[in-house]
């Protein structure tokens, strides 16, 4: 059986119970005041797709929306069948993660860092099935 520790949440989980124990930098803090600062007003969130289960937002901006990022390139091309269809729930995740709106962003062209020549890019196949086109 796999170390619970072993996983980042399980590392994470560990980080965060220090900090909240008797000699913890939050100490202090009672759980509505810990659950104010998650959720403090006025601040920007950023996180994976990966990091945001569980959580709401009033607003959810999902940025990379291009073939190649999401899904990311390994996916599409990889070995593992199953790869695609997990980037596809990632996704889906985080969309459902707004309360109230959901802002896709998207390149049109991009640099290549190996290159340095600009190439187009497509927007995403789950965008797409979104947009309907």
């Amino acid at each position: 059986m796999e170390d619970p520790g072993s996983s980042q949440d399980g590392r994470q989980l560990e980080r965060m119970r220090a900090a909240i124990g008797s000699e913890g930098t939050l100490s202090g803090l009672t759980v509505q005041a810990l659950g104010d600062r998650a959720r403090a007003k006025g601040r920007v969130m950023a996180a994976t797709t990966h990091g945001v289960k569980g959580l709401e937002f009033d607003v959810v901006i999902v940025c990379d929306c291009e073939e190649g990022r999401m899904p990311h390139w390994g996916s599409i091309k990889g070995s593992d069948p199953l790869a695609l269809e997990e980037d596809r729930r990632k996704f889906y995740v985080s969309l459902t993660r707004a309360r109230r709106r959901v802002h896709l962003v998207w390149a049109r062209w991009r640099i290549s860092k190996r290159t340095g020549a600009r190439y187009d890019v497509d927007l995403s196949r789950f965008a797409r099935s979104l947009i309907g086109s």
